[in-house]
């Protein structure tokens, strides 16, 4: 497969004028592609010989990473879904009383499922952080930089989901509506 051919459309759809994908996609994408360095790095170690302990070890980590990888995608799709719902809120009427009060429940709804997303991306993140510690010790020294790209490539997709989460959630105006999911947040931002 060339890759430039695979990943060329979704670059162009992203620098369009389209508001989606956006920075959500962008993080969700990051923490696939986090984690798939870190299942990478983990799997060539496993190519060398290396004692039971760590080959159990990255067997384990490489499967977790796997996982996550197709959660962020997966993700990445639930992204512009939540961000279409919002856009499809804010199209609703709002030239009466009782029009413009629907509209507000339906915007918060959407709000708070869009901010749900980013959450969900935050979370997966902050696992492949931790993978990408634990294989640290254990992988071959020449993967240590691409271990690297997946940590801090997860630490940016973890900072993006953050802000967009903050974002998401301050627009809610019903109020104590989005408590729930603004105590997520302040704890994974601690």
């Amino acid at each position: 497969m060339d890759l430039e051919e695979g990943i060329r459309p979704w670059l162009d759809a992203l620098a369009s004028a389209s508001a989606a994908p956006g920075g959500g996609a962008v993080a969700a994408l990051s923490a696939a592609s986090a984690a798939g360095l870190v299942a990478m790095t983990c799997r060539a170690t496993l190519r060398r010989p290396v004692d039971a302990e760590t080959s159990a070890l990255l067997e384990g980590i490489v499967a977790e990473a796997d996982q996550l990888a197709s959660e962020a995608l997966g993700l990445m799709r639930a992204d512009g879904e939540a961000y279409g719902r919002v856009i499809a809120a804010l199209r609703l009427p709002k030239a009466s009383n009782p029009e413009q009060a629907e509209r507000r429940t339906a915007v918060d709804a959407a709000l708070l499922g869009a901010s749900e997303v980013p959450l969900a991306v935050a979370r997966a993140a902050d696992k492949i952080i931790l993978l990408a510690d634990r294989a640290t010790s254990r992988i071959v020294k020449n993967a240590l930089p691409d271990l690297a790209a997946a940590a801090i490539t997860a630490e940016t997709a973890r900072s993006i989901s953050l802000a967009n989460a903050r974002t998401n959630l301050g627009a809610v105006k019903t109020p104590g509506l989005a408590d729930a999911l603004e105590g997520e947040l302040a704890a994974l931002s601690g």
